[in-house]
């Protein structure tokens, strides 16, 4: 006998009259919530991603962005031609007005929002209580206000279309299956991954939903076939990709030196023994406690900011170990259970966030809350099912609370973005600690035209973290701006001693006495 709480049929889920009321409710709520970046500029990475990169300069440099790394001077290996080549051809198009960029990410958040809110109606099953899950869920991913360092800073478009196409790959195979939703399924894998690496994990939620078939009795013969091809076509790319990835050009590949990485970035480069291991649980738990409470957002988090070494009195480690246990007991409940959604959503969380969890390797970065915007769909659909089990007014008053607590903060974090000065002090004060706002905010005075408070700044920066390289090149550049060659040398020469990779000192070098000859001559 079938639980209450099994999903009979994940093809019938879809079948009769569609409802397309849930995802047009939350595609609108999701880019009103976000209009108001639409003033915003290039802040954070927008600046070395969009307007330094070389490659966008002519129509005939962006093939490289399909042979080449998405940040050659970065240490990890990512790789997002297709993010890279939208950015170009909106630089080409509209010059560097950064509104253009903007709007682009506010609709895509819209269209993933519209997408979560059709992903959770179907696995509800459709009907009444397809519809109530899929507004909540719908609603719930537009406004979260962990998603806004994603859609407001412009480079968190990879997100955006990695998100769209895993979640849209996953409506594709809650239909009952065919050879050509197989080929769509596909088509969306690799829009995903061309995205972000993270779009493997549409291959994992396909497999998922496939399993899942079999609990709901036998399955016809075209339907079979339908699902053969499904695996087989995503079997099949998701080695293609591997292989590409890591026979191609040599930036590209999966596989690199994780000690090459900036330890201000991912702190866990310094970590050690059991720290090394219990870290990431500490930051599980961090991650946790956005997504049920995000009272402070910050985009920072690295260096000394939460360090790398475990402290057995955090509470986040803690908070971490019971996210994992509940994963399990939930698990476990659900496969005892058939209810093949939950399943889904589990398995889907622990794929999306086990790739940027720092469990198994290092990535680029220990911590950031852009890397929340996939694994946060899985999770927020589950938190739907339970909330859409409640009726009429309960959950009205519920939704209405909710989604005004989460809009108010989430327009209000956005609103932050629009002005990258007054973003970087602010946040500076909320995380003294983090030499990488430092850096930020020392190289936005010095593009605002404003030298002498850089100067202040990069002094309390070097103060901060005395042995950090690329302060003290920072420095050197902001009193070459001054006019203090004297001194200007002096940062210069210390951080050529301290940085691995002196290729930007040397070039900071021959700016220095380019300009010390042009005023001589004066």
């Amino acid at each position: 006998m079938k639980s209450d709480y099994a999903l009979c049929s994940l093809g019938d889920a879809t079948a009769g009259r569609r409802d397309w009321r849930p995802s047009l409710l939350a595609g609108v709520v999701g880019v009103a919530v976000y209009a108001v970046t639409l003033w915003g500029g290039f802040v954070y990475d927008d600046v070395t991603i969009i307007l330094r990169d070389g490659r966008m300069s002519a129509p005939a440099e962006w093939r490289r962005f399909w042979t080449e790394a998405y940040n050659p001077a970065a240490s990890d290996n990512l790789y997002r031609p297709l993010v890279s080549t939208s950015y170009a051809v909106q630089r080409w198009v509209d010059g560097e007005k950064a509104w253009p960029f903007h709007l682009v990410n506010v609709l895509m958040h819209g269209a993933v929002c519209a997408a979560v809110a059709e992903m959770a109606r179907r696995l509800a099953g459709g009907g009444d209580n397809g519809r109530a899950v899929g507004c909540v869920a719908g609603l719930l991913f537009a406004a979260h206000p962990v998603h806004v360092e994603a859609v407001a800073n412009i480079v968190g478009r990879a997100e955006l279309g990695c998100a769209l196409g895993v979640v849209g790959g996953a409506c594709l195979a809650l239909r009952p299956m065919n050879v050509r939703r197989a080929a769509a399924i596909a088509a969306c894998f690799w829009l995903a991954v061309l995205c972000k690496e993270q779009g493997v994990v549409l291959a994992a939620v396909v497999i998922l939903v496939l399993f899942c078939r079999r609990w709901a009795g036998p399955i016809e013969a075209a339907e079979r076939r339908g699902m053969t091809w499904a695996a087989v076509l995503l079997m099949w790319s998701v080695v293609g990709y591997v292989v590409f990835r890591e026979t191609g050009p040599r930036g590209l590949r999966l596989s690199w030196d994780r000690a090459s990485l900036d330890w201000t970035a991912n702190p866990l480069v310094r970590s050690t023994g059991v720290s090394r291991w219990l870290m990431p649980v500490e930051l599980l738990g961090r991650y946790a406690g956005l997504l049920v409470w995000p009272a402070r957002l910050s985009p920072d988090y690295g260096g000394s900011v939460i360090g790398w070494e475990v402290r057995w009195g955090d509470a986040y480690l803690y908070a971490g170990m019971t996210a994992v246990a509940a994963w399990v007991a939930a698990a476990v409940w659900a496969v005892r259970r058939r209810w093949a959604a939950g399943v889904v959503c589990l398995g889907g969380l622990a794929a999306a966030y086990g790739i940027v969890s720092n469990f198994g390797m290092l990535i680029g970065t220990n911590f950031g809350e852009r890397l929340m915007y996939l694994p946060s769909v899985f999770f927020l659909v589950l938190v739907a099912m339970g909330i859409g089990r409640l009726r009429g007014r309960v959950l009205v008053v519920l939704m209405v609370i909710v989604m005004g607590l989460a809009c108010a903060k989430t327009v209000t974090a956005a609103h932050r973005w629009n002005d990258p000065l007054a973003f970087y002090e602010a946040s500076l004060r909320e995380q003294p600690g983090s030499i990488r706002l430092y850096i930020l905010l020392g190289e936005e005075l010095l593009r605002q035209g404003k030298p002498d408070r850089a100067a202040a700044v990069m002094a309390e920066a070097r103060r901060v973290e005395p042995s950090y390289g690329p302060a003290w090149l920072l420095a050197g550049r902001v009193e070459m701006e001054r006019g203090n060659w004297s001194a200007a040398g002096q940062f210069l020469d210390e951080a050529q001693r301290l940085m691995p990779n002196p290729m930007a000192v040397m070039s900071a070098r021959e700016e220095l006495e380019e300009r010390e000859n042009r005023n001589s001559r004066r």
